[in-house]
């Protein structure tokens, strides 16, 4: 790993930051200066509203994506530093659990587990209060860090929103926003270590929410109860270490829980197992069914999203079934992900108390992909295959890219429905969809308006296999295909097409080609000619690698340099698959949606 603190140290003028990462940011100099000066206004940003899980609204500000693209790759660049901060000094950020790698709300609620007394601060308008001048004057001034002005300047330039008054300051929807309120909350949470030594208490930091937690009383200094007002308050030596850091309180959230009470840490129960209260799990439950009833649902008096109940939903499923912590080497982190997203996949059945989180979790899921999707979405089997549909896509339909078609690339929710990539999980996924295994369809009233097409390479994967690895049969006789078709509807708005090779007409001799001749087959990259080398072949020995003028490469490698060099390539023969796309999309409104 190169030394990114470093080369940040080394700079002495915006000029040198962007010369210096050039690899990294990507963008030529003038074209830096445009961006975080031009498009870092406040008429550029597009901005919502959203509800907050605990009450009140979040204002979220989305810059525009020249600028959130610099400000993503420069927020990778502040990672890099934090790692090798901590190389040097582990306990740097270890009070944060917002933002980090390890780190989650769960990992936050974890070492409040079990406690006597619980006390929470929240911290009032957190991210509205680090503005340009806090950023600049801090990496100038700490120690780690210890910028140049110009550099620091050039950071909080490219950090803040500047709004109509002429206030800058981080805004909530920015890449750069998490990790540089991350940077800055360290020092406040530098002091409140001092004081929770001194009380012998544990604390940590959720972004604005403050955890304390002890097995013995906690002091008036710290917390007190106004008995005029009925509410608890921090006490005059907290309240003073927390301004003085440059943050203020809201004081309607402070609270201080005993044993007796119900315990939560950012609304996660700790008295004695991670949990969530019933009363949230029963307002997700009234979401869902309005969701399948009428389309909709409100989270407060505001409609909301089909993002933001997955998030609602995934969080409740995360505190219940993944076993994660801080303490974990990465590699067991990331094998506790990968075990709960395997666990929503299974087999569940749908009974109405049958693990229940997961259940409405994967619900949700298929909802938003395959009943609400506002297009037609094309499902390719592999991770490389949507770049070059994506690629094929904007170059023969420029004038309708973004508008004909989703082209939907595989994700983490993707993976909790048991569409993690390659043909036998979309297999499974089709035998399953329609049998109440992902959604149980006595429930649903609201109809999909748009198809959803899953498209297969036309090769051996295509065979099925048993546990013992015997062939059991193929796809296409499972789904009933005759010899010449290449697609079928599976049933209600899911279709599946493979790029199968047409018999040639007036040739009635011709063999009719079959997947498991390797001359027949046909995999999304044969679709592709380059052209000085020609027409792209896979290797015949390892069909996870494509043959490429005098070399071997691996597919993801491949499609990363077709991306890059796209304009050497001719996607002429996607144009036939977009043909039969357009076949099945006008099966689906005149024959499926008539009905």
């Amino acid at each position: 790993m190169s030394n990114h603190l470093k080369k940040l140290k080394s700079c002495k003028t915006g000029i040198d930051l962007v010369n210096i990462f050039s690899n990294e940011l990507g963008v030529p100099t003038k074209l830096f200066w445009d961006t975080i000066y031009s498009l870092n206004h406040f008429s550029q940003y597009t901005s919502f509203i959203i509800p907050k899980a605990s009450g009140g609204e979040r204002t979220i500000l989305i810059p525009p994506q020249p600028l959130k693209d610099l400000q993503k790759k420069f927020a990778t660049i502040l990672n890099f530093c934090i790692q090798e901060i901590q190389q040097e000094n582990p306990s740097y950020l270890v009070c944060n659990h917002a933002f980090e790698t390890k780190k989650s709300i769960i990992t936050n609620a974890q070492i409040h587990r079990n406690k006597k007394y619980i006390l929470n601060i929240d911290l009032s308008n957190f991210f509205g209060s680090i503005h340009y001048g806090r950023i600049s004057s801090f990496f100038k001034s700490d120690k780690y860090f210890r910028l140049s002005e110009k550099v620091a300047k050039t950071i909080a330039q490219l950090a803040c929103f500047r709004d109509k008054n002429n206030k800058t300051f981080l805004p909530q929807g920015s890449p750069l926003s998490p990790i540089i309120a991350s940077l800055i909350g360290n020092l406040l949470d530098i002091r409140l270590v001092k004081i929770s030594k001194e009380y012998k208490l544990t604390y940590s930091r959720y972004a604005d929410d403050l955890t304390f937690s002890s097995n013995k009383p906690i002091p008036e200094d710290l917390v007190k109860w106004n008995g005029e007002n009925f509410i608890w308050e921090a006490g005059d030596k907290l309240r003073k270490v927390i301004e003085d850091a440059g943050f203020k309180i809201n004081d309607k959230k402070t609270r201080l829980f005993s044993a007796k009470q119900r315990q939560t840490v950012t609304g996660i129960i700790v008295n004695k197992i991670l949990n969530i209260s019933e009363y949230y799990q029963k307002h997700n439950r009234a979401m869902m069914h309005s969701l399948f009833t009428n389309g909709k649902f409100s989270i407060g008096d505001k409609e909301g999203s089909i993002n933001q109940l997955i998030g609602r939903l995934n969080y409740v499923a995360s505190v219940k079934y993944l076993k994660q912590h801080h303490g974990m080497s990465n590699q067991k982190w990331e094998e506790e992900r990968k075990k709960f997203s395997f666990l929503c996949a299974e087999n569940f059945d749908n009974k109405e108390n049958s693990n229940r989180s997961i259940r409405l979790l994967r619900q949700a899921i298929f909802y938003k992909y395959f009943i609400g999707n506002d297009k037609p979405i094309i499902f390719p089997e592999g991770v490389t295959d949507s770049i070059y549909f994506k690629l094929a896509n904007k170059i023969l339909n420029p004038n309708e890219y973004k508008e004909n078609y989703i082209i939907q690339s595989i994700n983490s929710e993707l993976t909790k429905i048991g569409l993690g990539g390659g043909t036998s999980l979309i297999n499974s996924f089709l035998l399953h969809a329609y049998k109440n295994y992902y959604i149980n369809l006595e429930n649903l009233e609201v109809k999909s308006k748009h198809p959803v097409i899953f498209i297969l390479d036309y090769d051996q994967g295509l065979e099925t296999k048993d546990k013992d690895g015997k062939s059991k049969g193929n796809i296409p006789s499972t789904y009933k295909m005759k010899d010449g078709q290449q697609w079928v509807h599976i049933r209600g708005n899911i279709y599946l097409a493979l790029l199968k090779p047409l018999k040639l007409e007036g040739n009635p001799k011709k063999p009719i080609p079959t997947f498991k001749n390797t001359p027949d087959m046909v995999c999304i990259e044969n679709l592709l000619s380059h052209v000085s080398a020609g027409k792209i072949q896979i290797d015949d020995q390892n069909h996870e690698n494509i043959k490429f003028k005098k070399g071997i490469y691996p597919k993801t490698v491949f499609a990363k340099y077709v991306a890059k060099h796209s304009t050497h390539f001719n996607f002429s023969e996607f144009k036939k698959i977009f043909e039969l796309l357009d076949e099945i999309k006008q099966h689906f409104y005149q024959e499926i949606t008539s009905d």
